[in-house]
């Protein structure tokens, strides 16, 4: 759940699509073939003892004496590639391609190479590089078709991010300081409407037998001066000593819903119910106190896992990220579910293919205009890596073709989590970037114009007896005053009669506020 920065370590689906094995042996040297043989089935054997992985630097180290016994042994200059490349070290990977080119420029008739090449040089922000070997991959006539319609994708997001960084977009990001931010990784931001209340995540240093970080929750509220306040944890009943994370608040900061994983031993954390490998959680706030959490009741939750939810300003909407059950890091999409009646969630439904690709979409923002939608994907043009997009439901209920938020608000690294505040002029984000408290801090930043959704303001108040001046559970309903529409329900605290309820700024409206106390279906009060 923690968002990753790494260097496009999760570029590894695009890389994996363009591997190839070679097949047959360029060279007469027994002893390079030995060494050769013997290095490509090393990793394997010499797992890493720290983690269990393939270890490939005994690879490197075996295939490079088989180098050394025939350098113009080209199969192993490109395994050699291909090991830099599984350790991350881009460069020598891109060096070592390029040598097997030059000692057998038609080695990979599937163009393979070409895709490895433009790939790797994409990974690197070396964009002109990476638009010669898409190149030379499509003109290739006997290129894999099966590999076409990633090289295009990388071709185009060359050129996107060539063309962005010549035409950059004003950015300032603004730590949002001690208060919030710690040596810690905080990131994950979620926002009340009025802009007062910041719920995140923190990964906290933990003494457990089984592993040595776990996610919490951590509120702060802004003060009279309007900066913000020392956080302070979520409750025990919502901070377990599992893991949480990826919160989403409705804009009067009443419902929570947020992501927990199954551990181990299968376990949701305390008196949590799972089906699973993540599940979605739902509490409520009355009064002081929160209530639950409880599995989200419904059809969200299912045996893939679901992640990253977002809801709408009056809490009828959820999106979320959902996908295949032990990957987390490929082939994700962003799905929606209404609340019904009933207080059940509906069956949730697939968000186009213009939105979703066939690669990752993740980390799902739906602003409180409620038709403005920001997320993170690999699978739309941008500077390589996870970039942030921004689509509109138009007039009809159709999702725009989605935008690039632009360059260097994204960049060749992974961006995501980002959240953006009612009036729609300040976003929030999780960055590792130097100067910092250390590891990921989320700060903030002015978002350009042309990425804004609908100014949203709110307004807040009471509902009270007027006899005994007890509050009381208002019903609120928002009507479009144009067309009769119904855009809000909402509901006033039960305990204390206090309401909030957005309002974009392009309609007239007109509410209807009624008195109609609900029973808590799900909590013991």
């Amino acid at each position: 759940m923690r968002v990753s920065i790494l260097i496009l370590i999760l570029l590894g689906s695009i890389i994996g699509a363009c591997a190839q094995i070679p097949f047959g042996y360029s060279t007469k040297s027994k002893k390079a073939i030995k060494l050769f043989e013997k290095g490509r089935n090393a990793p394997s054997e010499f797992l890493d003892q720290s983690n269990g992985r393939p270890n490939y630097e005994a690879g490197i180290k075996i295939i490079k004496q088989a180098i050394s016994k025939a350098p113009e042994f080209w199969e192993a200059q490109l395994l050699l590639g291909e090991f830099y490349e599984y350790s991350l070290d881009y460069p020598s990977a891109i060096k070592q391609y390029e040598i097997a080119l030059e000692i057998n420029p038609n080695h990979s008739a599937s163009g393979a190479t070409f895709c490895y090449l433009a790939n790797l040089n994409l990974a690197l922000g070396n964009y002109d590089e990476s638009i010669k070997y898409c190149d030379r991959f499509i003109k290739n006539p006997n290129a894999s078709k099966r590999l076409s319609s990633q090289v295009y994708l990388m071709k185009r997001s060359a050129e996107f991010a060539r063309y962005s960084i010549a035409n950059p977009k004003d950015f300032n990001p603004i730590n949002l300081g001690p208060e919030i931010n710690t040596e810690r990784p905080e990131y994950y931001p979620a926002l009340t409407v009025d802009g007062e209340t910041l719920l995140f995540t923190r990964l906290l240093k933990v003494k457990n037998i089984d592993f040595n970080e776990q996610e919490d929750f951590f509120v702060s509220n802004k003060n009279s001066t309007g900066s913000w306040s020392p956080s302070f944890p979520m409750p025990r009943n919502i901070n377990t000593s599992n893991n949480e994370g990826a919160p989403t608040l409705s804009a009067d900061g009443r419902s929570l819903v947020f992501v927990a994983c199954a551990d181990q031993t299968g376990s949701y954390g305390p008196n949590r119910k799972g089906g699973g490998s993540c599940d979605l959680f739902y509490a409520k706030k009355i009064g002081r106190t929160w209530y639950g959490p409880i599995n989200l009741p419904g059809y969200v939750n299912s045996a893939n896992w679901e992640s990253q939810p977002s809801l709408s300003a009056d809490g009828k909407t959820l999106y979320f990220v959902r996908g295949i059950k032990g990957d987390r890091t490929n082939n994700s999409d962003i799905y929606v579910s209404q609340l019904q009646g009933d207080g059940i969630w509906g069956k949730p439904l697939r968000l186009p293919d213009h939105v979703n690709t066939t690669n990752t979409e993740e980390s799902v923002h739906i602003h409180p205009d409620g038709r403005t939608l920001y997320f993170a994907s690999k699978g739309h043009p941008g500077m390589g890596g996870s970039d942030l997009f921004v689509t509109r439901k138009q007039a009809n209920g159709e999702w725009s073709i989605p935008e690039n938020l632009g360059y260097p608000i994204n960049t060749k690294y992974d961006e995501n989590s980002l959240m953006v505040s009612a009036e729609g002029e300040i976003a929030y984000f999780a960055s590792d970037r130097e100067g910092g408290f250390g590891d990921l801090d989320i700060y903030s930043f002015v978002l350009p114009t042309e990425s804004r959704a609908i100014r949203t303001l709110y307004f807040d108040g009471f509902v009270y007896d007027k006899q005994t001046t007890q509050p009381l559970p208002g019903r609120f309903e928002l009507y479009d005053r144009s067309n009769g529409e119904q855009i809000i329900t909402s509901e006033a605290d039960e305990a204390t009669g206090k309401f909030m309820v957005p309002l974009p700024l392009d309609r007239d409206y007109v509410i209807s506020v009624s008195l109609r106390r609900l029973p808590s279906l799900f909590f013991e009060l």
